[in-house]
């Protein structure tokens, strides 16, 4: 198993969507977001785009199973006490897309302490809480879409919407 070889390819799909989301929305002035860990970085995307983790229907299935794949990964990491600072750092430096930074979002709701360390940039930007807090009060979860399959994948997939860090705000 090659986690570097699967994240890198993960990030190119999630940065070319961002590409073609951003052609599709026709945004003039790309939306973009600059931090510093420790050196600059722009990410380009809107609150849709930061929320393609949260099985959205506005974002390809494929990219929504990509980016969940990730956020599975970090967290089933977590659960072994496994060190991930080396993964968000090389999030961080290899993508280029708010998508991402809304996977270790969710990365840090798990497990907080992150957000005052590696994950400490993500506060450099106030509009991260507000889109969060307004995602917690939408309550958004494209449960809907699973309505005519096995209630076993139902099961599953509420409990993936239902977990209790899903519940907080950044």
């Amino acid at each position: 198993i090659h986690p570097e070889e699967a994240l890198s390819m993960i990030i190119k799909l999630v940065d070319f969507t961002t590409d073609r989301w951003r052609i599709i929305r026709h945004w003039d002035a790309v939306p973009s977001t600059k931090l510093y860990f420790p050196e600059e970085r722009i990410y380009e995307g809107d609150s849709k785009v930061f929320y393609w983790h949260s099985d959205c229907p506005w974002c390809p299935d494929a990219v929504v199973s990509a980016v969940m794949a990730v956020e599975k990964w970090l967290y089933d990491l977590l659960d072994k006490d496994k060190e991930i600072s080396n993964w968000i750092t090389y999030i961080f430096h290899n993508s280029r897309s708010v998508a991402l930074l809304g996977v270790l979002s969710a990365v840090g709701k798990k497990k907080p302490e992150l957000f005052g360390s590696d994950l400490k940039f993500l506060f450099q930007q106030p509009f991260f809480g507000r889109w969060d807090h307004a995602q917690l009060l939408q309550g958004f979860s494209n449960m809907i879409s699973w309505t005519s399959e096995p209630q076993y994948l139902v099961k599953m997939v509420r409990e993936w919407h239902t977990l209790d860090h899903r519940k907080q705000s950044i």
